[in-house]
């Protein structure tokens, strides 16, 4: 007999997409004792994706400047985040 487990393995993913290009898949993930363990989206892991992820990768296609970023959630943390992170990649 082979014990379940409680919850099945879940994935937090975040893509990007435009006309043109896929933004790569971003994965939520915290490294734990015994791996990557999936972690929920708050607004300073959101914030750290715009900043850190999304944002270098569309300056490497020379593309932040005819952008448009379209809000896919009513949170306002991610609101919130967003505008802190958009204002970051246009006026730094």
């Amino acid at each position: 007999m082979q014990p379940l487990p409680l919850h099945s393995q879940k994935v937090t993913v975040w893509c990007g997409f435009t006309a043109a290009f896929i933004v790569d898949p971003f994965f939520f993930e915290e490294f734990g004792p015994s791996g990557p363990v999936t972690c929920p989206v708050n607004g300073t892991r959101y914030e750290s994706l715009l900043r850190n992820q999304l944002i270098p990768a569309l300056e490497r296609r020379g593309c932040v400047d005819n952008t448009i970023f379209i809000q896919d959630s009513d949170s306002s943390a991610h609101i919130q985040t967003s505008e802190r992170a958009v204002e970051f990649a246009f006026w730094k």
